[in-house]
């Protein structure tokens, strides 16, 4: 299998993925908006508080759309992994089943680290989910592993960004999923963690990212991965053909 390109695209899904070819893509791993409206708190390591574009609810029928044009991507045998919270499991399960997938696990990311909330009155939380699913059958790379998956999260001194996810995760959701030279897309690629996985796993990438205050980050770390000197693709598009 021939390698493809990688992109990080600056515009919105699922729109901005119309022009990708049915059955492109090995599998989707992404980390939508989750629908809490949730903003980060100041610390002495983040002084500025970033909301999420697109987090201010809950919408079904806007993931049923945008997983409808992530299944309309993948190839039959493909994945898919979105990210989500635990409020909203049961809501994501039903939308990701609603646009045509096979719902089979919900792997549980244990992220040591709690985050901050009620210190008195409530557990702390150390734990994201991740809704797995199938286009056809999917067959994992390795076979069967617990779904409970333990990775450190980013250190607060480290974030670039609010929600921000570990390469270490991201590259083994590839690894289990992704033959090498085949493509990963990311409707909602942050500063393109997961394309830096991609990369690093020897697979092609395309991911889109709506809001603009991650665009420089995305394509620096893109960049940073490829070891392609930053300059050289600040205002250009890094797809060099093979998955459109």
């Amino acid at each position: 299998m021939s390698r493809v390109g990688v992109e990080y695209r600056h515009g919105t899904s699922p729109e901005a993925l119309a022009d990708l070819r049915d059955g492109c893509a090995a599998a989707v791993i992404t980390d939508p908006p989750y629908g809490m409206a949730y903003v980060s708190s100041r610390t002495k390591h983040r002084p500025t508080v970033h909301a999420i574009a697109g987090d201010a609810s809950f919408d079904p029928d806007w993931h049923v759309a945008w997983l409808r044009e992530a299944f309309r991507v993948t190839a039959s045998g493909g994945a898919l992994y979105a990210f989500i919270d635990d409020q909203h499991l049961g809501d994501m399960r039903a939308c990701v089943a609603a646009a045509g997938w096979k719902v089979k696990r919900s792997l549980v990311w244990v992220k040591d680290g709690w985050t901050v909330g009620d210190l008195a009155g409530d557990y702390g939380h150390q734990t994201e989910f991740i809704v797995f699913a199938h286009k056809g059958r999917h067959l994992l790379a390795g076979g069967r592993e617990s779904n409970v998956l333990r990775f450190p999260r980013v250190p607060p001194g480290e974030l670039e960004h609010t929600a921000e996810k570990p390469v270490g995760l991201l590259r083994y959701l590839v690894r289990k999923s992704v033959p090498r030279g085949a493509l990963v897309v990311d409707p909602f690629a942050g500063i393109a963690s997961c394309g830096v996985a991609a990369v690093a796993e020897g697979c092609g990438y395309i991911g889109v990212e709506s809001d603009s205050r991650w665009w420089p980050v995305g394509d620096r770390r893109i960049a940073e991965a490829q070891h392609i000197p930053h300059e050289a693709v600040e205002q250009a598009s890094l797809f060099t053909g093979g998955a459109a």
